[in-house]
């Protein structure tokens, strides 16, 4: 990932890669969206498979709690977390050759057989709640719960744009 600066009070983030809670520019994206003040920008570009739900946690959390404007900018793949993180924006930017998924979480986890049937029971509500918060009013309650249970959406831009269209950003 790489940041940009310039004097017209935006700040610019490009995530090109696989999105890691331990990467740096992650981190000063993290940062840059808590710390941002009132009648800053900050443009969020998007060409990524996905990457760590906790990092998108983290930059979703951001994004809502950011004084600023922050404009999510779909610029090529637009792929598992990069989608969630995506339609948190308060402003959304459709490139016209991108391809978007969204799917249901993929984990792993060791333990005894307690340890892990709580923590997937804990997960389920928690993603289910995520998705909804990210995902409304993009898409309907039913298409969030068929991903929930498994399906992968694959959409082009077109379908993208007129989802933001209908909603207004």
């Amino acid at each position: 990932m790489r940041h940009d600066e310039d004097s017209s009070n935006t700040t610019s983030f490009f995530i090109n890669d696989e999105i890691l809670l331990g990467d740096e520019s992650i981190q000063d994206l993290i940062v840059c969206l808590n710390s941002c003040k009132e009648g800053h920008n900050i443009n969020i570009h998007l060409n990524t498979i996905g990457g760590d739900l906790s990092a998108a946690y983290q930059i979703v959390n951001g994004i809502s709690r950011c004084k600023g404007k922050v404009w999510t900018i779909a610029d090529g793949d637009v792929m598992s977390a990069g989608s969630l993180i995506f339609f948190s924006g308060h402003i959304l930017d459709v490139g016209p050759h991108c391809s978007f998924l969204l799917h249901k979480i993929q984990a792993s986890k060791s333990g005894s057989l307690n340890d892990i049937s709580s923590e997937v029971k804990h997960m389920t509500e928690v993603v289910k709640n995520f998705y909804y918060s990210c995902y409304r009013p993009y898409y309907s309650k039913a298409q969030i719960d068929r991903i929930l249970q498994g399906e992968d959406l694959y959409e082009t831009s077109k379908k993208v744009q007129k989802r933001v269209d209908r909603v207004g950003l």
